[in-house]
């Protein structure tokens, strides 16, 4: 943008200012400051071709009807705000605004207005000259303010060439813009869809505009797209959901509303099951319809931990109900009835309180099982152990629990080892509780021990109906299906809990079929378990 007098010459120059102007916006990297930076080598440029005193550009803001001082040459941004902070000054902003025409200044140093006075004798300028910058005939984006020391006569070819001057700088100024829309818009759909994995598609007037690389990779489309219609995005959609008449009527109600959300989580097809939530956003540019957003998301991980939420909570609604209402009615009735001579009844009450109420605190102890396995932050330390003591305290309640079934232990006579009670407690409760709860009355439960100098090795066989090939999967699962959950009780919470703890512990946990019947559950702990400590992230 050299001073030419020829008005050819001088559109040359601007075509040749912008092209400058994009190899300086294609060096930054800084894409949220990008204004800033390009406001300045705007006004440097300008300055470096024009002899005047300084520069400013201001910037103006519609909606607060302000101006904001977005870069100066010259002198320094604090003489600039020193002089327009002043009200009278702001005025003349605001009259460019109002009237989109050029507004001169002269004679600074006698202006009547004490503050421009001073500001004059301050830095010399006696003459100021602010020109609109538009982007369209109705839309103000600011105002170039040129300052003069010694002002040349102002005549039509000096208001020509700072008028053409600002118009260059509006169009600089729109593609600097434009160029940090597109750039940052580009940087934070990427950032989000690392983050997010979402997958997006725009969609106007029944065409895909845009979409991402996971759009394509989840409905199976190989760019790039020949066939861009939303009919053939259908078809597409339609393959992987489930219900294939909702994608059409889904897409039909969002193609005839201009201003409704949508957010609905759809089946889709195959086994496991995968849950996809589909959401969309209508887009207003001033008002105007712009089409549609859509986004989707893998949610099956939420979907099924809140089925199997619901599940937990029926599981104990059912589990507690069952000894709390034995409990309460043998109190009841002991209480409501006088000691009888004979105290063998009296002792079968007791005993039926003893055992709902170790039934609950099995229950308590596999709850706080599940809650400590899956705790963020927490400490367990190890202390000295007999592994056989504790081993046959579990046998000696089980077998009150199921009298019916044979017990047998076959290991050494005392192990110590450092662990920690409760949860050895808890890994041993939900072995040797479910070999008694699904072995049938009369048959045989082995508990068996082995050991060497750093490991221990527990076994509990049983001669239950084992484990149906289509859950084992399940063993170890949180919250099982309840569908697959047998009428023998239990939270189902046990064989989670333990490999839980038997993993921490720096151990191993395994089922077997058991020849003839049953099953056999190996655990596998060192003798020395560490201190399981887990702290939160």
């Amino acid at each position: 943008m050299k001073c030419s007098p020829s008005k050819a010459s001088l559109g040359d120059d601007a075509f040749d200012f912008i092209a400058r102007l994009q190899q300086f916006l294609v060096t930054q990297v800084d894409h949220v400051h990008l204004k800033d930076q390009t406001a300045q080598w705007i006004l440097n440029e300008v300055f470096h071709i024009y002899p005047v005193a300084g520069l400013s550009l201001w910037l103006n803001n519609d909606e607060t009807k302000s101006w904001n001082l977005a870069a100066s040459v010259g002198l320094d941004g604090a003489l600039h705000k020193q002089l327009f902070q002043a009200p009278e000054a702001y005025e003349h902003l605001n009259q460019v605004r109002t009237t989109g025409q050029p507004v001169i200044l002269d004679h600074l140093c006698e202006h009547s207005y004490a503050p421009f006075r001073q500001w004059s004798q301050e830095t010399g300028i006696k003459r100021t000259a602010s020109f609109p910058l538009f982007g369209v005939p109705t839309c103000l984006l600011g105002v170039l303010t040129v300052m003069w020391i010694d002002p040349p006569p102002m005549d039509q070819v000096i208001l020509e060439r700072w008028e053409n001057v600002a118009r260059t700088l509006a169009l600089a100024w729109q593609w600097t813009e434009l160029w940090q829309s597109h750039s940052l818009r580009q940087v934070v759909a990427r950032t989000v869809t690392s983050m997010t994995q979402s997958a997006y598609a725009y969609v106007y007037e029944d065409r895909l505009e845009v979409c991402n690389r996971q759009f394509l990779e989840l409905f199976h489309l190989e760019p790039p797209l020949r066939d861009r219609s939303v009919k053939k995005m259908v078809q597409q959609m339609q393959k992987i959901f489930l219900d294939e008449d909702k994608v059409e009527q889904v897409m039909e109600q969002l193609n005839n509303s201009q201003h409704n959300d949508f957010d609905a989580i759809f089946e889709l097809k195959g086994v496991p099951t995968r849950y996809l939530r589909w959401m969309s956003r209508p887009v207003h540019l001033r008002g105007v319809y712009q089409g549609r957003i859509c986004v989707f998301n893998d949610v099956t991980s939420q979907v099924l931990s809140e089925q199997y939420h619901e599940s937990f909570l029926s599981l104990v609604a059912h589990e507690f109900r069952t000894p709390v209402t034995i409990i309460q009615g043998l109190a009841e009735l002991m209480e409501s009835t006088p000691l009888p001579d004979n105290l063998e009844s009296w002792n079968k009450h007791i005993h039926l309180i003893w055992r709902e109420a170790l039934r609950l605190s099995r229950l308590i102890r596999e709850i706080w099982g599940a809650s400590e396995a899956t705790k963020r932050g927490w400490d367990h330390f190890s202390e000295s152990l007999d592994f056989i003591k504790v081993v046959e305290s579990e046998m000696a309640t089980a077998k009150k629990l199921w009298p019916d079934c044979h017990w047998d232990y076959v290991g050494p006579e005392s192990l110590p080892v450092r662990m920690n009670y409760e949860i050895l407690m808890t890994i041993l409760q939900a072995l040797i509780g479910n070999a008694g709860r699904f072995s049938p009355p009369f048959s045989q439960v082995t508990v068996e021990v082995e050991n060497d100098d750093q490991w221990v090795t527990l076994r509990v066989m049983d001669r239950g109906p084992g484990v149906d090939a289509a859950i084992a999967e399940e063993l170890f699962t949180r919250v099982p299906d309840p569908a697959h959950r047998s009428g023998s009780g239990g939270m189902g919470l046990g064989l989670y809990v333990t490999a839980t703890f038997v993993k921490m512990m720096g151990g191993d946990i395994h089922y077997h079929p058991r020849c003839g019947g049953g099953s056999i559950f190996t655990v596998t702990l060192p003798r020395e378990a560490p201190a399981i400590r887990r702290l939160a992230p």
